[in-house]
C-alpha cells in the first residue's frame, strides 16, 4: 500500500510515523476479511505514492480521487466512496453561493496535481491558479489573504481548519 502521508483524515501519516485514516481503517477490515496483511510503503506526497505503484514498489494507492484522465501507468476501480469537492473563501469576501464562474481573474489556490487542478485548468482558463502542495499551505495561504478561494475536498478542509484552528 502506497499512501499519501499528507492527506488527513482520509489517509495521513502520524507522529510515529505510522499511517492513519479513513481509507486504511477500512484497508485493514477488507484485508482482515479475506485472511491478507497489507504492508506499508513509506511515501513522501501522493506523487510519491503514484511513482511507487508505477515503479512495481506498491500494488495499490490507499486513496485515488476519480478523475476524467487515470494517471498513466494506473487502474482505477469503480469509487468507494465519494467527497465533495468545496471552494472555500473568507467570510469577509462574499455573500451567498460562490461558484468557479464568479472567481474568473481571481487568485485561486488548488493542491498540485489533484483532479481540481485538471479541471480548473480545463474549464475555467481564466482563472489564476495558483498550486500548493498540501491543504494545510493551501488554506493557511488564504487565511493569510494569498488567495481569494481554496478549492479542495470537504473532508481534508474541515479536518485542516479544526485542527490549525483555521478562522
Amino acid at each position: 500500500l502506497a499512501g499519501d502521508p499528507v492527506f488527513p483524515p482520509l489517509e495521513f501519516r502520524n507522529a510515529d510515523g505510522t499511517m492513519k485514516g479513513y481509507t486504511t481503517d477500512l484497508l485493514a477490515i477488507a484485508a482482515k476479511r479475506i485472511g491478507i496483511t497489507i504492508e506499508t510503503v513509506i511515501t513522501f506526497d501522493r506523487m510519491d505514492a503514484e511513482q511507487k505503484v508505477r515503479s512495481g514498489r506498491a500494488e495499490i494507492l490507499g486513496v485515488s480521487v476519480k478523475a476524467d484522465k487515470v494517471p498513466e501507468g494506473l487502474l482505477q476501480t469503480e469509487a468507494y466512496q465519494t467527497f465533495p469537492s468545496v471552494i472555500i473563501v473568507p467570510s469577509s469576501s462574499q455573500s451567498g453561493n460562490v461558484n468557479l464562474d464568479l472567481l474568473r481573474d481571481k487568485k485561486v489556490g488548488v493542491v498540485a496535481g489533484w483532479p481540481e487542478e485538471a479541471y480548473i485548468r480545463e474549464h475555467y482558463p481564466d482563472i489564476d491558479l495558483q498550486t500548493v502542495p498540501d491543504n494545510e499551505t493551501g488554506l493557511n495561504k488564504l487565511a493569510f489573504g494569498n488567495f481569494e478561494a481554496f478549492v479542495t475536498l470537504l473532508p481534508t478542509a474541515s479536518h485542516v481548519i479544526q485542527e490549525q484552528g483555521i478562522t
